[in-house]
């Protein structure tokens, strides 16, 4: 439940943030992703080294094998489908890869990417948030239908994209519609206090 909130509160600001930026140009979508990754890779690079360091000291040789595996994924932002591949995440090994909790992360940075890459090729803000719906409903088709196992719908993309793409439509309205926003919020309020 928590990483759910996580993805829809980060949804929610990137819709705000990219609506500011606009990503008319090239560099305004590399600026945006590169702003994104080196807030998330400073902390990422010490839990990783803290990682290594407790891996060859607690570990058997076999098992650092295998953690080593995971670290090229977590470096960069593919985690979630080397896990999917690898593992079962409702079996109790997974608990045994010190870096499975980078999957989330991965998910992040690909919504970074993938937000940046569609405002940038759309560019006009009716056909953005028209995308964005239309991406945000076949994610949750994805995961209500049969399509994959329950590895594959808590790991990957595809299933997660409307957590993030919802509340981007709704971070993007927000910037572009303050005072709607706020005139209902201010209605719902005064309803409550009645």
């Amino acid at each position: 439940m928590g990483v759910d909130v996580f993805f829809s509160i980060s949804g929610f600001l990137i819709g705000k943030i990219i609506y500011t930026l606009e990503l008319k140009k090239l560099k305004d979508a590399i600026y945006f992703v590169k702003s994104r990754l080196l807030r998330i890779l400073p902390p990422l690079f010490i839990v990783i080294l803290f990682s290594i360091f407790a891996a060859q000291t607690l570990y058997p040789v076999v098992d650092y094998e295998i953690f080593t595996k995971s670290l090229f994924p977590s470096l960069f932002f593919y985690s979630n489908f080397y896990l999917n591949e690898t593992t079962n995440y409702f079996n109790n090994d997974i608990f045994d890869i010190p870096l499975v909790h980078t999957w989330s992360l991965a998910v992040e940075g690909q919504f970074y990417f993938i937000s940046a890459l569609v405002v940038f090729l759309l560019r006009n803000k009716k056909t953005i948030l028209v995308a964005f719906g239309i991406l945000s409903l076949m994610s949750f088709l994805f995961l209500i239908h049969s399509w994959g196992g329950v590895t594959e719908k808590y790991f990957l993309p595809y299933s997660r994209f409307y957590q993030f793409g919802i509340p981007f439509i709704f971070g993007f309205l927000w910037s572009e519609y303050p005072f709607a926003f706020k005139k209902i919020f201010k209605i719902k309020y005064i309803i409550k206090m009645n």
